[in-house]
């Protein structure tokens, strides 16, 4: 209570400074970090701030003049800061904005509105590939930095160094986790969790035999089974695909000589629920496990990305209803929609 007290005593402060200061060039005001989603280290936290303003707010060097800085500066010199050792900006326009949209649950609007929208998933995961392919680990940090020596120095040295190896971790774990929102989300100690889970090799996620003998890779599904997925799976809009694929939404069921049998599709319940929307297998490969290998593989993942209710549904007139319920599902209502069947739902605890 006392820290979030003290967050929203500067928010306040910093609120009311921006908006005297900028008058009509001001567009919006966040507050993101540890600020917003803990972790906050007393004394050596900075609270991270992202002022968004007109393009005409700017001068030719595409900053604020130095006459407004100082005039914020000294505003800003007024607040009492504690628990955090120091306020930090960054100032972005529409011409000048290079990011992608702030992480949803990872940042507050103080004021105004956002210069670009959230972040989505695909973005974050297409961004995180094209860091990592760019990273020069040798080039990433200065270590001369290191040979500094007299008051703080030192100590500037691994921040800085932490300022740069943080944002890397995360992009890695979304690239292997395909969950960056939920990665993003946490604060940065919490995410080294993810570190733990299993790096999958290759496409294949898993290999299983069956009690009929049949051995099934389940792997997720790339860009290669684009028209696989774009023909066969009618309840899926063509223009969702490749951001499903992105977010590692979908598994490709793969006979172990590589001849795909069918598909699992997944979402999420009031975004917040992991819910399975399509099973499917081919003809010649149902009645042999098949089916409670994929679900039950899909059921673990979501267990490791700390979900512990899983949802799915069926129709009323198709017999895959019995298949939930010997798999632990459990009725949970029903929804009627005009010229359709009954559709069950069904809820799973897993944890």
């Amino acid at each position: 209570m006392e820290l979030a007290n003290a967050v929203n005593r500067i928010n306040d402060s910093v609120r009311e400074i921006m908006l005297q200061q900028l008058g009509e060039s001001f567009v919006g005001l966040i507050v993101q970090g540890s600020a917003v989603k803990g972790g906050v280290i007393p004394g050596s936290s900075d609270i991270d701030y992202i002022l968004y303003v007109e393009d005409d707010a700017l001068n030719e060097a595409r900053t604020l003049p130095p006459d407004i800085c100082i005039a914020i500066h000294l505003a800003l010199s007024e607040i009492d800061v504690r628990p955090f050792r120091y306020i930090q900006f960054s100032v972005l326009s529409p011409a000048t904005n290079p990011y992608l949209g702030p992480v949803p649950g990872a940042y507050r609007l103080l004021a105004g509105r956002l210069l670009v929208p959230e972040v989505t998933d695909a973005e974050l995961y297409a961004d995180a590939v094209r860091a990592l392919e760019k990273l020069v680990p040798a080039a990433a940090f200065n270590p001369h930095l290191l040979l500094d020596h007299g008051e703080d120095r030192i100590e500037h040295a691994p921040r800085l160094m932490c300022t740069i190896v943080w944002p890397f971790s995360f992009q890695l774990l979304t690239v292997i986790h395909r969950d960056g929102l939920r990665i993003w989300r946490d604060r940065a100690g919490s995410s080294a969790r993810f570190g733990r889970l299993p790096l999958h090799k290759g496409r294949t996620r898993c290999k299983i035999a069956t009690r009929r003998g049949i051995v099934m890779n389940i792997a997720a599904a790339s860009e290669s089974d684009y028209d696989y997925i774009r023909e066969r799976d009618r309840h899926l809009a063509e223009r969702l695909i490749r951001s499903k694929i992105q977010a590692g939404e979908i598994y490709m069921l793969l006979h172990d000589d590589g001849t795909r049998i069918g598909w699992m599709r997944y979402g999420y319940f009031w975004d917040n629920t992991p819910f399975m929307n399509m099973l499917w297998i081919d003809e010649p490969y149902r009645g042999k496990g098949t089916g409670k290998q994929v679900v039950l593989h899909w059921e673990n993942e979501m267990l490791e990305h700390g979900f512990k209710l899983v949802m799915t549904s069926t129709l009323a007139n198709e017999g895959a209803q019995h298949f939930y319920r010997k798999l632990g599902y459990a009725d949970a209502g029903c929804l009627l929609l005009p010229g359709e069947p009954l559709e069950i739902l069904f809820i799973k605890a897993i944890a």
